[in-house]
């Protein structure tokens, strides 16, 4: 089966540079409105790199690893998924969530 982990931190460290601070606020809940945008940003970017691997390159199995803290969030990435019948399981691991589709 073919498989690929696409982790969310890895896309942030090649957004924001390997070694440079995001905001003090990216990681929370209220964020500013700069550190939303770059959030949406890096998960845009990780998502069409999952459609693609699944469209385009035969994948079958695409692992997203991110910390996803709240169930509405984690409710609207399956909706969004969804949208590109793309089948989603979910396991949660302490406050780590991992999506295989």
């Amino acid at each position: 089966m073919k498989t690929r982990i696409f982790h969310l931190g890895d896309y942030r460290r090649a957004t924001v540079g390997e070694g440079v601070e995001v905001p003090q606020d990216y990681f929370f809940p209220n964020a500013s409105p700069a550190s939303v945008m770059l959030r949406q940003k890096i998960l845009k970017k990780c998502r069409e790199d999952i459609y693609s691997w699944l469209n385009h390159e035969n994948g079958q199995v695409a692992i997203y690893d991110a910390v996803n803290p709240t169930a509405s969030g984690r409710r609207s990435l399956a909706k969004e998924f969804a949208k590109h019948d793309v089948q989603v399981r979910a396991a949660r691991y302490l406050e780590r969530s991992v999506l295989c589709f």
